[in-house]
């Protein structure tokens, strides 16, 4: 049962803040909860983190920066995902150019943290750059796509609310880079270290920009503002100020904002994503020569490296996996579907293969399909099937895994610990029955 539609924001201009109570009205309605608004815009909202119970519906709405999550306020959003199994929806808003990394990122942050992102949003909002870039976004028909998402979003939360669910979204999970701002010339733009300035003759001594600074980098000196510490030219104090006294002038900061508005003046649309269901079940025997596709994607590519025909699995060390599969007492195999497509596969037989390290020890081989990689699907299934071992009372099962495949992480993260290793492969063990 729903209990609140807490949403979180960062919204240093406002634009954020617009489509933040939208989405949470939407939402709060539609699931007949009550809303409660958390900003984190201000050093000061940052001290606290969440508080979340059980019930509690999080959404949560960022600016995009350089392509990513704010960076100042990236180490607070890390912390503050945090939740048990609680189901979200995370926004972006970027200013007509592109949201790159952030939407990915902040889904990313989400589910490291113990979320269930029931759906993905990026919406445009004027560039806090520019005037002219993104104005009146968004718009009629922006909120009522808005709107839209928000009924899909209600209606996929009250209908799946306890099956696992994947969401997948372009970008990179954990990116490492930023957006490099380019000028007119398409060379970089370096004004990292810029800040603005205030012309004496138009303020008001009103402090208004000491107030709505996000870093509270904006003192006083005789009334007039100084701007001496970080700036993440957020643009909060230039748009705040009521007379306009507040400008960046920087040269590369300004080329900048001309490429912008001349190179992404075509309206941009919002985008949006929503979980799919995914059923977790045993093979049927009709499915059993799907086991033929799933041997080939388990085979680790390193990158850079051509993939090997698929008749390579056609050799007797491969076949030793899927030969006559079913047939066996000790096979076991389980697939997940999405969509009414299988898309993954885990499996378990008694055989002399790569991992093997007893007579009366299974080995497992599991894969996906790659557009289904790193959704939190292995993982499932891997949890899925080590319970089903344990009530067939298996002692232990095994594989083998490449040394630099990612997947090593995420079997050590179910309970599987390296018993040998060769120059390139690890061998390794889960202990089923809670036996070292």
């Amino acid at each position: 049962m729903v209990k609140k539609v807490k949403t979180y924001y960062f919204s240093p201009t406002g634009g954020t803040l617009l489509v933040a109570q939208h989405l949470g009205e939407r939402l709060g309605a539609l699931l007949g909860a009550e809303v409660e608004y958390h900003s984190y815009t201000l050093p000061s909202e940052r001290e606290k983190l969440p508080q979340l119970e059980a019930g509690d519906v999080v959404v949560w709405v960022t600016p995009v920066y350089a392509g990513r999550i704010p960076n100042k306020t990236l180490d607070y959003v890390r912390r503050a995902l945090h939740a048990d199994g609680n189901p979200a929806v995370a926004l972006v808003t970027f200013g007509n150019r592109a949201y790159d990394n952030a939407l990915a990122e902040l889904v990313g942050l989400m589910e490291d943290g113990g979320m269930r992102p029931f759906g993905a949003a990026a919406m445009v909002t004027r560039h806090a750059f520019s005037d002219t870039l993104g104005a009146g976004r968004p718009n009629e028909e922006d909120l009522a796509a808005l709107d839209y998402f928000a009924a899909q979003v209600a209606e996929k939360l009250l209908t799946f609310y306890s099956q696992l669910l994947t969401i997948s979204i372009p970008g990179e999970a954990h990116p490492e880079k930023y957006y490099t701002p380019l000028k007119t010339n398409n060379a970089p733009a370096g004004f990292l270290k810029a800040k603005p300035s205030c012309n004496s003759e138009l303020c008001t001594r009103c402090g208004k920009c000491i107030d709505v600074c996000p870093m509270g980098s904006i003192g006083a000196k005789d009334g007039m503002p100084t701007f001496d510490g970080i700036c993440i030219k957020c643009q909060a104090c230039r748009r705040r100020c009521p007379t306009g006294a507040i400008a960046f002038t920087d040269p590369e900061y300004l080329s900048h904002v001309a490429m912008i508005e001349r190179t992404f003046a075509a309206l941009k649309r919002p985008e949006f994503f929503l979980a799919r269901n995914v059923q977790l079940r045993q093979i049927e025997m009709t499915e059993i020569p799907l086991l033929d596709n799933f041997l080939y994607e388990a085979i680790f590519i390193p990158e850079g490296v051509p993939a090997p025909p698929k008749s390579i699995i056609d050799s007797e060390e491969l076949q030793v996996y899927v030969r006559e599969f079913g047939q066996k007492k000790d096979d076991r195999c389980l697939v997940a579907e999405c969509d009414g497509k299988i898309v993954g596969a885990v499996w378990t037989r008694i055989m002399d293969d790569y991992g093997h390290i007893a007579d009366d020890t299974p080995s497992l081989a599991m894969s996906l399909y790659r557009e289904y990689r790193n959704q939190g699907i292995g993982t499932a299934l891997l949890e899925r099937m080590l319970e089903l071992l344990r009530k067939d009372n298996y002692e232990r099962v095994s594989l083998s895994v490449q040394k630099a495949n990612y997947a090593v992480r995420m079997y050590r993260k179910v309970g599987f610990v390296e018993e040998n290793e060769t120059e390139e492969e690890y061998i390794m063990v889960c202990n089923l029955q809670g036996k070292e």
